[in-house]
C-alpha cells in the first residue's frame, strides 16, 4: 500500500510541475491551443455525423432488399 501512495504523490508532483510550466511559459514546444482542439473536435463530430447518415442509408437499403426478397 505505501508504494501506491508514493507513486500517486510523484504523479501529483509531475502534474503540478507541468501546470506551473505552462503558466510561466517555460514549455519547450508550442503551448496547447484550445481553439485548435475545438476545431479538431468539431471536424470529428462532422465525420461521425456523415458516417451515421451513411450507415442509416445502408440499413434502409438492406431492409428494402430483405422486404423485396420475402415478397
Amino acid at each position: 500500500m505505501p508504494i501506491f501512495r508514493l507513486s500517486k504523490t510523484f504523479g501529483v508532483g509531475r502534474k503540478v510541475k507541468v501546470f506551473l510550466n505552462l503558466h510561466a511559459g517555460l514549455t519547450r514546444g508550442a503551448v496547447p491551443n484550445r481553439e485548435h482542439h475545438k476545431e479538431q473536435a468539431e471536424k470529428l463530430r462532422n465525420v461521425i455525423r456523415e458516417q451515421r447518415k451513411e450507415l442509416k442509408k445502408r440499413d434502409q437499403q438492406i431492409k428494402e432488399q430483405a422486404e423485396n426478397l420475402t415478397n
